[in-house]
């Protein structure tokens, strides 16, 4: 983030420093270093301010075992800890009334609506077989 010249002045005459950016997360000053995402607006002083959570590099993000032997850029040492990660980040769906969910609203627009209902219905296709018999 960065700071007004009046604030700036002011950091300079508490503190002997003159400052032009903080953390945005933090607002801890920011030097030489600073943590940044592609096409994203601001800077961090850290990974743990910029993603939410610590990580060393070269370790699997479920278990910390070092990540020797994968790929480059791999965050997981296998698929177990790679789909529990998934499911902990994801809205659990199986647990949603369908009543709540868009699925209710294709649902009722298509031909099973009256099925929904407790009425049985025939498609036209059927109808049409019914009257060739």
């Amino acid at each position: 983030m960065h700071l007004t010249e009046w604030q700036s002045w002011t950091v300079l005459e508490n503190y002997g420093a003159f400052v032009t950016e903080v953390c945005d997360k933090c607002g801890k000053i920011l030097g030489w270093i600073r943590f940044t995402r592609y096409r994203q607006n601001g800077e961090w002083c850290s990974k743990a301010c910029r993603d939410g959570f610590e990580r060393k590099a070269g370790t699997c993000m479920g278990c910390g075992v070092p990540l020797n032997g994968k790929r480059k850029g791999a965050l997981f040492c296998c698929d177990t800890f790679r789909k529990r990660w998934r499911v902990k980040n994801c809205k659990i769906i199986a647990e949603t009334p369908i009543e709540k969910s868009v699925l209710m609203d294709t649902i009722s627009a298509s031909r099973y609506r009256d099925s929904l209902k407790g009425r049985k219905s025939l498609s036209g296709a059927l109808i049409a077989k019914y009257k060739l018999q």
